[in-house]
């Protein structure tokens, strides 16, 4: 009997080894600007100095690229092949975004070809010494956000919600699925916006 043996994930090890901090941004849902909140994470580390990477892991839906400006037409900034994938610098950032290999259009993945997919862009992609990385995950518990869970252990987690009744169900749920020994945060979106129309009533 011979048994496979996939040497991706060590290889995920040793590409992130020399990264300070990860963080996982999600909505546990679609439409609540965790693509918004990761960008402006990542634009606000760089601003403080730190060497800050971004990987949008939104498969079906990329557009961290879109809010960042990065152009993805014949003169696109795309990776560089050395020991790897080097991701271009966006604004000081390092992307990396499956757009860069599809052309703006929607992937349909699911099962294998998504666990495939995550995997292989983690393996391949050479993000050097980072202070800081941040991922903007798909929507929902997917695959792809379930093979990041087992794929990278040392992690936080930055939960985005719009409104509280909505989504304290989703941070109840999925919170099971997040223990591990990194943090769990939570973002409000549009919080002010709340407040000053209670103030209004």
């Amino acid at each position: 009997m011979k048994v496979k043996l996939d040497p991706r994930p060590y290889a995920i090890a040793a590409r992130l080894s020399g990264i300070g901090k990860i963080f996982a941004v999600s909505g546990f849902k679609g439409g609540v600007g965790k693509s918004s909140v990761a960008c402006l994470l990542s634009i606000a580390a760089t601003d403080c100095g730190l060497k800050t990477g971004l990987l949008d892991l939104d498969f079906s839906g990329a557009s961290c690229h879109l809010i960042l400006g990065a152009n993805l037409g014949p003169e696109a900034a795309f990776p560089e092949e050395f020991e790897g994938l080097r991701p271009p610098e966006i604004h000081g950032i390092k992307l990396m975004s499956l757009a860069f290999f599809t052309h703006n259009r929607a992937v349909h993945l699911r099962g294998v070809a998504a666990t495939d997919a995550v995997t292989e862009l983690l393996a391949v992609t050479n993000w050097g010494n980072l202070d800081i990385l941040f991922m903007d995950m798909p929507p929902g518990i997917s695959d792809v956000a379930l093979d990041v869970m087992r794929l990278i252990v040392d992690d936080s987690f930055a939960e985005d919600k719009i409104n509280p009744e909505h989504s304290a169900c989703q941070i109840y749920r999925t919170r099971e699925f997040i223990r591990h020994d990194g943090r769990l945060y939570c973002l409000e979106a549009m919080a002010l916006w709340a407040w000053n129309r209670e103030r209004t009533r």
